[in-house]
């Protein structure tokens, strides 16, 4: 038997994401996720259920997803590092923006969202011959699809190149012209088809056989993929090895899934293939129009990408890759904290629909949202003042000069002043799937692209240019995520459980006071304590203190501050790390 300060990460996670657990619920999170035996121990009924199921899912998902978009962040450090910030990587990302368009149309969302609640439904039921009919049915659809779209993508590159990056016609570039654009599409096209065949492969795994690592960490092999790509070859082939990386690091990322599909957990379902295209007519109605209006959420959304890139191309060189590069690096917390909470809380809300308890439904969704509050708000505070020098520390080497961080760090605090709204947005659109009311978030989705675009052309008018697109994405996705909430509460409401103000305002409120005050913390050491020789000095070492030593500081206040003034779920957290030390103390 071990004792309970063991469990590494219950002693890594939990004092990070201060998620409120007692001595028995780290374990059995474990066990409920994996089914694996630990041994027993005292339980607290003061715990109710959704925290520690929830927590099961997503202690697999922060870890997971930590290290796939770690090395995702060293994916783009090299990238900017070789490329650094102009025309040649302007003409990558323009390449790239159409066939990642089709990618979350046709791939994770759709997958997630439309596909798997259905078949999770048959395994749980133990009708495996339907659930692996119902996959094999779902899979030639999304291969027939894939097909059709290469195949529009290959004929139509020139025209979709034009449309998303008109600008680049009208400068005068080396190496990024329009032909690399539509050359680099192509090249591309493998990459569409099995990126998505490797999401499919991860939803089953995921969603259907609780394999959380799997499906977490395949996306690290993505990142293998390119970095492998762009040192060995980038000399020879120059800005064209981002491309071949893309596309050699997808095949890397469907190929590390499939010999799970053999696994004796699998194969004690008796898998069978099915070559079909025939949905019975009730599942034939749903998936049909769930997918509709997932796979228009997601067109909507990469919609504003694409005008907020063909915006960018009017624009001074350099503003579509440095609105990339700061993209990628808000990318890191919103998929290690806004995504894997949405993908944790997806499982609970589904199981809570199918038997009807909508008050144990709510709970769910408000651990989701203080979830939330806890995590993003400081990263929100403290990255909108950190911007430049974590920009700075992060991309300024190589090619990547003072001008490429600096305006990377205007966008990036424009991004970051959102991830909130981001985050909520994701849990929202995960309360309307599982509610099976997708409609309701494309018609969010519709007024949020909407809204994005009017503001694109606004605000890129105004002193903060390319800043200004950043700056519209954000304020669209926290429109969309409170429209998302007042639905939810309206529809609970409905049947006797919306939420009470002070459910949602106090927790906001206080989080909101302790971010405050780490904030005032961090600015007060960058703007007195920090050595002004450590932002003129070009090094590493340099480049960490003036980002680490504001950061640590901010993050120290807002710690303490959570203690002292804890949202009403982290009193436990706060007992349980007392005992949790006690317990290590005495070993």
């Amino acid at each position: 038997m071990f004792p309970p300060c063991s469990d590494l990460r219950a002693v890594v996670i939990l004092p990070l994401t201060q998620i409120p657990l007692n001595d028995g619920t780290v374990s059995e999170a474990m066990a409920e996720t994996r089914n694996v035996y630990v041994s027993p121990v005292k339980k607290d009924d003061s715990f109710p259920s959704p925290q520690r199921k929830i927590f099961g899912y997503l202690s697999f998902q922060v870890l997971g997803t930590l290290v796939s978009r770690t090395a995702g962040f060293v994916r783009e450090l090299v990238t900017a590092v070789v490329f650094g910030a102009g025309a040649s990587a302007d003409a990558f990302i323009a390449a790239l923006t159409i066939p990642t368009l089709l990618r979350d149309v046709l791939g994770e969302d759709v997958v997630e969202r439309s596909f798997m609640p259905g078949i999770r439904e048959h395994l749980a039921r133990k009708n495996h011959a339907d659930a692996w009919r119902l996959a094999s049915v779902s899979f030639n659809w999304m291969l027939v699809a894939l097909v059709l779209g290469m195949g529009v993508l290959w004929v139509a590159a020139p025209w979709l190149v034009d449309l998303v990056a008109a600008g680049i016609h009208q400068r005068s570039v080396s190496e990024g012209t329009v032909a690399d654009v539509i050359a680099m599409t192509r090249i591309l096209i493998p990459f569409l088809v099995f990126i998505a065949l490797g999401a499919y492969v991860g939803g089953v795994l995921y969603y259907g056989f609780d394999f959380h690592l799997v499906f977490s960490l395949a996306p690290t092999m993505l990142s293998v993929g390119v970095i492998a790509i762009v040192l060995f070859s980038s000399q020879d082939i120059g800005i064209y090895a981002l491309a071949w990386g893309f596309t050699v690091g997808a095949v890397l990322q469907f190929a590390v899934q499939v010999p799970f599909l053999g696994s004796q957990t699998i194969r004690s379902t008796n898998p069978q293939y099915t070559l079909s295209l025939r949905l019975n007519p009730a599942e034939r109605s749903r998936i049909s129009r769930e997918t509709a209006h997932v796979a228009l959420q997601s067109l909507l959304t990469k919609t504003t990408e694409i005008v907020d890139r063909r915006v960018a191309s009017f624009l001074v060189e350099g503003s579509i890759s440095s609105l990339w590069f700061a993209a990628r690096l808000v990318q890191l917390p919103f998929a290690i904290i806004g995504i894997a909470i949405g993908r944790a809380v997806a499982p609970y809300l589904s199981e809570k629909v199918g038997t009807g308890d909508l008050r144990e439904f709510k709970n769910a969704v408000l651990i989701g949202y203080r979830y939330n509050l806890v995590l993003v708000l400081p990263v929100i505070g403290l990255f909108t003042v950190l911007a430049h020098p974590f920009v700075r520390l992060i991309y300024e080497r190589g090619n990547f000069g003072a001008h490429d961080t600096s305006m990377t760090a205007s966008a990036f605090w424009a991004y970051a002043v959102g991830l909130l709204g981001l985050s909520l947005y994701t849990l929202g659109t995960r309360i309307c799937s599982a509610l099976e009311r997708n409609r309701v978030a494309t018609y969010t989705a519709a007024l949020g692209a909407g809204l994005n675009v009017w503001l694109n052309y606004v605000l890129s008018a105004t002193f903060l240019r390319h800043a200004g697109l950043a700056l519209a994405t954000s304020v669209a996705f926290s429109v969309n995520a409170a429209l998302l909430l007042m639905w939810v509460h309206r529809y609970l409401a409905q049947r006797g459980q919306g939420f009470r103000t002070r459910e949602l305002l106090v927790p906001f409120l206080q989080v909101l006071a302790n971010t405050a005050g780490a904030v005032l913390a961090a600015w007060t050491v960058l703007a007195f304590l920090v050595p002004e020789s450590w932002f003129v000095t070009r090094g590493l070492a340099a480049s960490a203190g003036a980002f680490c030593v504001p950061f640590v500081a901010g993050f120290l206040v807002y710690s303490v501050l959570a203690v002292i003034n804890p949202v009403a779920e982290m009193e436990p957290v706060i007992r349980w790390m007392k005992r949790a030390a006690a317990r290590c103390r005495n070993g």
